[in-house]
């Protein structure tokens, strides 16, 4: 049946299950007419057991970047990354990019904790990196992102599990010391009510003996906890505070972070200036009458998170395009990679992993070195990395470079907020290839400077592609929005009219409304039959976003 949008919909005046096997009979026509089970973009369909399972089709990306993505510099990584990225892929069949930013990723929580770097005596940055990367369902993000953290998840629960017993101790001897506490106090009250003589004497006694059990209050044991993903800025900010000091914000479904209610539009701003705060690696304290508050020192905080096109979307247009109007986007090495899907024909796992064996083993080792602390919080305090003359001069170069073309009229005149970070993610990123290679001590040679802005320039081009992709038409915007709107509906079909009535403003026009549920509609994320007319949405459209 034709719709009122142009496009072969399935009809039903029935329940969900019966759509969808009208789906998979349709499905089924064209495997037999000998119909490639190929999408419109070369993308290869699901199996037929798939089909079988859930017939639903896959829902399609809105919008894309037009020009192509470039080539990855993966001869400018350390062999030790490089190779497991090489050995890795030849069996995920990722995206490069998206690979490759996953390993550097966890190279960047696992030496993050031990060096920062400095590119002259007042200019020392952390060498923690955050990622933002753009991948549409079915591109094994997870995999990739489990691979590159397995080794570094372990080492959290064996630290967790052998610190057990010292955290139960640590507990018990609190519990002690605060029952001595109470009882002080108790005591301190009741003397200090009967006022008799003496009784001052006792008083004294007895804060003095406060005051010494004060000052030799247990200390807790912390927990490793390296990784946060479905979280608030209010409780992140106090974790971290009084949390293992090197952890990351994880996700390889960014829609749990950025679609939380932490990244709603009237929390968006908060949390987004608590990551960039993490980034700048500076104390700082978090004061709250109605909750707990935190003092931030002595923290390194690296983020990673993968996400659909839609959230990208919803993470650059969200609350006035705060994330990138407070400088959250400039601080990410952006990348939207090209799709492998339709080009992995199965094989066999490799024999020889020892590639990837070998950067996990260097993994343990970066975590099993001792954290350089202070304080009862271990508030970190980093051997500092410096530049050689020869990398110096590089990263000169570089940020000399860069900067000329952050004008209107250069080449990164319409992203002159990231242009201002690159050089800064440059040197980041050269500390990280570094601390994989020769630990926390040295100086940064010319080689793995050079290695760090070939990369940290191909994100730069990721970028533009990105923001470019984000110029969308009107009806594009407006089907994002039409789409934002359904998914906070009843999961029950949907008369377009209440669409006119109730829906966003702007879609409050018959005209607007058609224009972006025919998009929705050719991408499949909702179907329309009846009569009269319902729209129901794509079950997968949920677990997509």
């Amino acid at each position: 049946m034709a719709n009122g949008f142009g496009t072969e919909l399935p009809s039903f005046e029935r329940a969900p299950e019966d759509i969808a096997k009208e789906i998979a009979a349709k499905r089924e026509l064209d495997r037999q007419q000998k119909r490639p089970n190929v999408d419109v973009r070369g993308m290869h369909l699901e199996s037929d057991a798939a089909q079988a399972k859930d017939p639903w089709p896959t829902p399609e990306p809105l919008f894309e970047p037009v020009e192509a993505e470039e080539s990855y510099p993966l001869d400018a990584l350390p062999t030790i990354l490089s190779d497991a990225i090489t050995k890795y892929r030849s069996y995920g069949q990722q995206p490069l990019s998206m690979v490759a930013s996953s390993a550097i990723a966890a190279a960047s929580l696992a030496s993050q904790g031990l060096a920062d770097v400095a590119r002259n005596p007042h200019l020392v940055s952390p060498i923690s990196l955050n990622f933002g990367i753009v991948a549409i369902s079915g591109e094994r993000k997870t995999s990739a992102d489990r691979h590159f953290t397995r080794r570094i998840r372990e080492w959290q629960n064996e630290k967790r599990e052998a610190l057990t017993a010292d955290a139960g101790n640590a507990r018990a001897a609190l519990a002690a010391w605060e029952a001595q506490r109470e009882g002080l106090l108790t005591k301190i009250k009741h003397a200090s009510g009967k006022n008799r003589v003496g009784d001052q004497a006792d008083i004294e006694a007895m804060m003095a003996s406060l005051a010494e059990l004060e000052q030799n209050k247990p200390v807790s044991v912390i927990m490793p906890k390296l990784f946060y993903e479905d979280i608030n800025a209010q409780t992140l900010a106090v974790m971290i505070a009084e949390g293992w000091p090197s952890a990351s914000l994880w996700s390889d479904e960014g829609g749990l972070v950025i679609g939380s209610n932490g990244m709603s539009d009237e929390n968006l701003m908060g949390f987004v200036a608590l990551l960039n705060r993490l980034w700048d690696g500076h104390s700082f304290e978090r004061d709250r009458l109605t909750a707990r508050c935190a003092n931030m020192k002595g923290r390194r905080f690296t983020v990673s998170l993968m996400m659909q096109p839609i959230v990208m979307a919803r993470l650059l247009g969200a609350c006035g395009g705060a994330a990138r109007k407070m400088g959250f986007i400039a601080r990410n090495l952006v990348a939207w990679p090209t799709s492998t899907i339709g080009q992995r024909l199965y094989v066999d796992p490799p024999a020889d992993m020892s590639a990837t064996n070998k950067l996990a083993a260097r993994f343990t080792e970066l975590l099993d070195m001792e954290l350089m602390t202070e304080g009862p919080k271990m508030a970190l305090t980093p051997t500092c990395l410096s530049l050689s003359p020869t990398a110096k001069t590089e990263w000169t170069k570089f940020f000399n470079e860069i900067e000329v073309e952050l004008s209107r009229a250069g080449e990164f005149g319409n992203i002159p907020d990231i242009g201002s970070k690159i050089a800064e993610n440059a040197v980041r990123m050269a500390g990280v290839f570094h601390t994989i290679m020769h630990g926390p001590k040295g100086q940064l040679d010319k080689e793995t400077m050079q290695g760090a802005i070939s990369v940290v320039t191909w994100h730069l081009s990721e970028a533009i592609r990105v923001i470019a992709a984000q110029q969308k038409s009107q009806n594009i915007i407006d089907a994002e929005l039409l789409l934002e709107w359904l998914l906070k509906q009843p999961p029950t079909p949907i008369d377009p009219r209440t669409i006119l009535q109730f829906g966003p403003s702007r879609l409050r026009d018959k005209k607007v409304r058609d224009a972006a549920l025919k998009i929705l509609a050719d991408k499949h994320w909702v179907f329309e039959s009846g009569n009269p007319t319902r729209l129901t949405i794509n079950p997968r459209a949920r677990t997509a976003l």
